[in-house]
């Protein structure tokens, strides 16, 4: 404002002025004051950057590019002549600018702050709720698998997941999610990168070497300001005292981090027979590979567990999760695989009718299959109730939140999950769906680009990062990245909306006629979203019962889907909305 003459970002209420310091770009200094000298511009944009690799990571950093500019600025080495005049003409605005330097490093320093705590909670290096809340964050790195055969890397990674969740029941710690924590697995870097990554104040890691029935596990938390070891121990037991060590690990971080946190002690997990154990950790471990033969074999795995112990409450929600893994991927019909899982899951909850995971995958199945908003909603909202620290619960509470129109409350339970799940792509690009259907461009552009950054092939986002340039007009930007996207399906639905919203109607027209043949059976949903941006309404209603009978998945985020606002006005949006019992 010093510098400029005005604010960085403006509104007509606080809220307004609150949403363009969330979500715009501040206008360039040297457009309003043509004599900002451009180092000192420069340093004003680094401060307000959104990358946070770009931006300054310290106050003592910006201090130094200050003092250095004003160093500079104040005793300059002699100007050759044709820069004299410049230099004198300069010197009484240059003299103004540096009066107010001190306040300006002042206002830089509280709007970077406000700006970045508020609109990328994962990008603060101290999270703002552990903070708040007097939570110690703490992330589990995967334990290395030191046993001769290197097929047992399933139980050390395993074994790494179920700390996490044994820590995570502690209402006092923030523990990082398994997906951000595993992205360093087999990566040399150091502990304080880590921390600062994965916004933590502890790091627990260790290694396990496994030989028949015999174990040996070594666990050391670590404090990474001071990258001080604060507690280590080895332990020598029996595959069948598993449960018992881990509650021994889970109890002396907790004990050590008492000493000077106040952590309390964290309740215990379902504990079942060690052989069902070993078969449940090998089948988590291998539907997270996704292919066809290995879910398959997660299947197996499940069902092998459950042979050995029968009550086994997650181990059935793990079978529940595959075989909806299984019909999402088209490696079983819908039908089938839905109503296995809507069966395994209702087993869990009669087992153990506190299991938040239990109650999230029933919401789930009742949203992507059902259609039983309302009893999806309730199912995840008492998951929420019973754990609001899992991810997976937070995730589909978010998008449960989102199919009932409810996007900002969406907004706020996924930021929840990036908290604790910075590294994870989907989330950002959960962020981006429901920062879409809000209408707030920015955030979901940035959202989209985030999780592009963590995955370079997520499909899905980079064809929703087109959606964000196609509504706001920005065809070239939409075009590029359209030819980016050369996975059959998707290319030619990214291509068509970008050809139409460049004004090329012939050759949008020309996709469109090569899509629809190839692709009607699953994407009925998508080619609706195409004829309504197009303004086609009588074609977009008739793909919309198309996907209505083919139960296409999409349609669970029609409700503020902005490719659709062209119809929201025709007496037949409200109508095929009542059909699916979804608000207006």
């Amino acid at each position: 404002e010093m510098v400029s003459g005005t604010l960085p970002f403006q509104g007509k209420s606080t809220g307004e002025t609150l949403e363009a310091i969330f979500t715009k770009e501040p206008i360039p200094p040297v457009r309003l004051n043509p004599n900002v000298p451009p180092k000192l511009e420069e340093i004003i944009a680094k401060a307000l950057e959104k990358d946070r690799n770009l931006r300054y990571h310290s106050a003592a950093d910006m201090r130094t590019d200050l003092q250095r500019l004003k160093r500079d600025t104040t005793h300059p080495s002699v100007p050759p002549a044709a820069a004299r005049t410049t230099e004198v003409t300069n010197a009484r605005q240059s003299s103004k600018l540096w009066i107010g330097l001190s306040a300006i490093v002042v206002v830089l320093l509280a709007s970077a702050i406000l700006f970045f705590k508020r609109q990328h909670p994962e990008a603060t290096h101290i999270p703002v709720s552990a903070v708040s809340l007097g939570k110690t964050a703490i992330a589990v790195l995967p334990f290395a698998n030191m046993s001769a055969d290197k097929d047992q890397e399933y139980f050390s990674d395993g074994l790494t997941e179920e700390l996490t969740d044994v820590l995570a029941k502690n209402p006092k710690l923030r523990v990082t999610s398994r997906t951000s924590a595993f992205s360093f697995k087999g990566k040399e870097v150091d502990i304080k990168t880590i921390a600062q990554k994965l916004n933590v104040t502890h790091v627990l890691e260790g290694s396990v070497r496994k030989a028949g029935n015999q174990l040996r596990i070594t666990a050391q938390l670590i404090e990474a300001a001071s990258d001080s070891q604060l507690w280590s121990q080895t332990y020598d037991r029996q595959l069948q005292n598993i449960f018992a060590v881990q509650d021994e690990i889970a109890d002396s971080v907790a004990g050590s981090l008492k000493a000077t946190l106040d952590v309390g002690r964290a309740p215990q997990v379902q504990q079942t027979n060690p052989a069902a154990y070993n078969a449940y950790l090998e089948a988590r471990y291998l539907s997270d590979r996704r292919t066809k033969e290995e879910v398959q074999k997660a299947v197996d795995y499940y069902e092998q567990a459950l042979q050995i112990d029968p009550n086994y409450a997650r181990a059935w929600v793990g079978l529940s999760k595959v075989h909806s893994l299984q019909s999402a991927f088209s490696y079983l019909p819908v039908e089938e695989g839905f109503s296995k899982a809507r069966k395994e899951v209702d087993k869990a909850l009669e087992l153990d009718p506190n299991l938040a995971e239990a109650y999230a995958q029933r919401g789930w199945i009742k949203r992507s299959f059902d259609w039983d908003w309302v009893g999806a909603d309730t199912d995840c909202k008492r998951a929420l109730q019973l754990d609001s620290t899992n991810v997976d619960v937070l995730w589909a509470a978010a998008y449960s939140a989102s199919t009932l129109g409810r996007n900002d409350e969406a907004i706020q339970l996924d930021r929840r999950a990036i908290e604790l799940d910075p590294l994870k792509a989907p989330l950002f690009f959960a962020l981006g769906h429901f920062a879409f259907y809000s209408g707030k461009w920015d955030m979901a552009e940035g959202a989209f680009l985030k999780a592009l950054e963590l995955n370079p092939q997520y499909i899905s986002a980079r064809v929703q990062l087109i959606h964000v340039y196609v509504v706001q007009s920005k065809p070239e930007k939409a075009l590029a990245e359209s030819l980016k996207e050369q996975t059959p399906g998707y290319h030619e639905q990214a291509l068509t909306l970008a050809y139409f919203a460049a004004g090329k109607k012939e050759e949008a027209d020309a996709v469109l006629a090569e899509y629809i043949p190839k692709f009607q059976n699953e994407a009925a949903f998508q080619i609706a979203e195409i004829y309504a941006f197009r303004g086609e309404a009588d074609k977009s209603f008739e793909w919309l019962e198309r996907a209505y009978k083919q139960r296409d998945g999409g349609l669970d985020l029609i409700k503020d889907d902005p490719l659709f606002r062209n119809l929201e006005h025709d007496p037949r949006y409200a109508a095929f909305m009542k059909k699916m019992g979804l608000p207006l």
